[in-house]
Formats: C-alpha cells, structure tokens, sequence
C-alpha cells in the first residue's frame, strides 16, 4: 500500500488518489484477500480508482 501510495504522490496526485492507489495495488498483490481476511475483486479495485 506504501509503494503505491508513494508512486502516486511523485506523479502529482493529490494524497486522496495516491491512497486510493495504493489500496488498489494492495489489494491486487493480495490476490484478491487482505490481510484481515476481507476479499477483493477487480471491480472493488477499479471502483477504488475512480
């Protein structure tokens, strides 16, 4: 979540869309699951980058 949330910063996306990418690629290197157990799928990701 770090990483991305870093990469959208230095692209110039304000903190909101950088965390919202961040969580996006967490959740797609999770394959899906987080770390509490909750379950992703790539509809939930694409929501979280809009």
């Amino acid at each position: 979540m770090v990483a991305g949330t870093l990469h959208g910063l230095c692209v110039g996306m304000s903190f909101e869309q950088a965390s919202r990418v961040g969580a996006a690629v967490a959740a797609l290197v999770c394959g899906g699951h987080g770390s509490q157990g909750a379950d992703f799928s790539i509809r939930d990701v694409r929501d979280l980058l809009v």
